[in-house]
């Protein structure tokens, strides 16, 4: 196991975790989608509340304009049921990488491919 714990800057009290050995749900041409947890503390740490979503991790050396309309894109919060539900995205510095996550929604069923 390789959890994985993802938290912005600007929230103190949310962060998401998952497990980066753990096999993907998919994968497409921006990166690999796993499932995580939405965690919820209050400011002594104590969980208040969890919340299953999928975790999508950038690949490196994506263009800029892509990263921007991920951002975009994560940033809409419409609540329909005919739309996936976008969460976050999450932006880690590690020295002088960036490592990109887009927090959604975690659908199960049936897969359509």
């Amino acid at each position: 196991m390789a959890i994985i714990r993802l938290q912005n800057e600007f929230e103190k009290n949310i962060y998401y975790e998952y497990d980066s050995s753990s096999k993907p749900l998919g994968e497409g041409g921006m990166g690999r989608v796993f499932r995580g947890k939405r965690i919820e503390t209050n400011n002594q740490g104590v969980v208040l509340r969890e919340r299953n979503v999928a975790i999508k991790c950038m690949f490196d050396g994506l263009p800029e304009h892509v990263i921007m309309r991920a951002r975009r894109e994560a940033s809409i919060r419409i609540k329909s049921l005919n739309l996936i539900e976008m969460i976050d995205f999450v932006e880690v510095r590690n020295g002088q990488s960036v490592y990109y996550h887009v927090v959604s929604e975690l659908l199960d069923g049936v897969n359509l491919s």
